[in-house]
């Protein structure tokens, strides 16, 4: 199971991402923002996206497609 402490921190930085610019941040940017590597930052957008069903990816992708 990932960090919970980590999962939030994503959680809040998805959330603020939306409401400054409009668009869901890339993996890349939120691992950059939370000060993990690049595909430590994917893994933790995964488990964010199966703790938090209300959001989910495009099918076979790491693309945030809905995050209400």
């Amino acid at each position: 199971m990932a960090d919970p402490h980590l999962m939030d921190r994503m959680f809040q930085r998805i959330m603020r991402g939306l409401a400054d610019t409009g668009t869901a941040p890339h993996y890349a940017e939120l691992a950059r923002a939370l000060g993990v590597p690049v595909e430590e930052g994917r893994l933790l957008l995964h488990a964010v996206m199966q703790a938090y069903p209300i959001g989910w990816l495009h099918p076979e992708t790491d693309y945030i497609a809905s995050f209400p």
